[in-house]
């Protein structure tokens, strides 16, 4: 007896090891949809303001319904437009239909606002109107309903600018013509609506020359691109850059610039783009120093009569570097007592930074001993690679620029790491 139950055991287990192989059957997930208003519409819709809601993902064949349950506050058509009806929040509930079978996809809640001056559109201080006499004129309006103050604009509504500041001459639709004296210009917003008129809010306006914030010098690099304007506070209208290899007049700078003659030399390139047109881009060409000065264009006397900024440019040198970092500066620079561990047959990498943007010029990097560690370059990166256990100094030499760091080899220790 205990023989047959032995066997009948021993079949089982053998049933039960064998593996069992079933029919394969393809199974493909349906990515489940994504609904989402457009993105530019998230924090809210103004009245009569319409978004679509994206649906992605569904299958092809698939129906998808769109309703609301406020038709007062927002209405939703069948191709997922929402329309801002009034102030307040609806839901919009997005469905889907696919082989009989419906189920509820996402329901959004979209919230519709007046319009307001909102102020994260802007930076206090940042929107200026240049004082100076003939930049602002009727050849050359300002248009202040353009500086993007509104959030949630009713495109229905008539939206109207008013100043306090009698220096400014401006029309109800926000055009400026002209400016007597800097200052401070508050500029009121009045929205009518149905008849029906209420202030939307109040911004201020700076009347004043355009500001140079840049650094002296301001550095570019051998190759490097850079906008004059980006340096820049406030609007300056239509302005041109003059330099020259020594100190010059304003005189000098006007007539250079009313000439019409870009400069260009061995130092520095004026980029213009595809229409030959120049949106303040400067491009270094060899290392150098150059005076520079930006005037004003005055659309009253058709001449550019205004210098507003005096600065240096330098054209740094990238074969050059003066200072070396690794990415244990800060907290271990220059400590003798630091050291870099890795173990036998290990590769690591050390990133190297420069001070000198878009280095152009060699590395060089040594190990005082290559049967304990190997060193090269890769990239940006130092490549060490351990050989045996010991100690050696890495040595990196970058031109005029040179570091160094212990690197310890520990052997490889397989009863440790298990």
């Amino acid at each position: 007896m205990k023989k047959i139950l032995l066997t009948i055991a021993l079949a089982l287990s053998l049933v039960l090891a064998t593996p069992v192989v079933l029919p394969q059957t393809a199974v493909v997930a349906q990515a489940a949809a994504e609904v989402n208003f457009s993105w530019e519409y998230w924090s809210g819709l103004g009245i009569n303001a319409t978004t679509r809601i994206e649906v992605s993902g569904a299958p092809s064949k698939a129906k998808i319904t769109y309703s609301s349950n406020k038709k007062s506050v927002a209405t939703v058509s069948s191709k997922g437009v929402v329309k801002g009806v009034s102030v307040g929040k609806a839901k919009i509930t997005v469905k889907q239909t696919y082989k009989g079978k419906t189920k509820k996809l996402k329901t959004l809640t979209v919230q519709v606002r007046n319009a307001k001056i909102d102020k994260s559109n802007y930076v206090e201080g940042d929107l200026w109107i240049g004082a100076q006499p003939g930049w602002v004129s009727k050849n050359n309006p300002v248009d202040v309903s353009e500086y993007n103050v509104l959030s949630f604009k009713n495109p229905r509504a008539k939206y109207t600018y008013y100043t306090d500041n009698k220096d400014l001459v401006m029309d109800e639709n926000g055009k400026a013509t002209e400016v007597k004296n800097s200052g401070v210009a508050e500029i009121t917003v009045k929205e009518t609506y149905k008849n029906k008129t209420r202030k939307v809010g109040t911004f201020s306006l700076i009347l004043k020359d355009p500001e140079y914030y840049g650094s002296h010098p301001l550095q570019i690099c051998q190759g490097q691109t850079d906008n004059v304007y980006d340096h820049l506070h406030g609007e300056c209208g239509k302005v041109a850059l003059f330099w020259d290899d020594k100190e010059f007049t304003d005189e000098e700078a006007m007539q250079a610039a009313d000439s019409n003659i870009p400069p260009s030399d061995d130092v520095l390139e004026t980029v213009y783009d595809e229409d030959g047109k120049w949106h303040g881009d400067i491009k270094g060409k060899n290392p150098g120093i150059r005076y520079a000065a930006l005037v004003q264009y005055n659309y009253l006397t058709q001449e550019y009569d205004n210098v507003f900024a005096r600065f240096q440019i330098e054209v740094v040198d990238t074969s050059k570097a003066n200072k070396i970092k690794f990415p244990w500066d800060g907290y271990k620079e220059d400590n003798p007592s630091y050291v870099f561990r890795l173990y036998e047959d290990d590769t690591d990498y050390v990133w190297v930074s420069l001070d000198t943007k878009y280095y152009s010029g060699s590395y060089q990097v040594t190990s005082s001993d290559p049967n304990v560690v190997t060193a090269e370059m890769d990239d940006d990166s130092i490549k060490l690679k351990g050989i045996s256990a010991g100690t050696a100094t890495v040595t990196l030499k970058v031109n005029g620029a040179e570091r160094s760091f212990k690197v310890k080899v520990d052997k490889f220790d397989p009863d440790y790491w298990e």
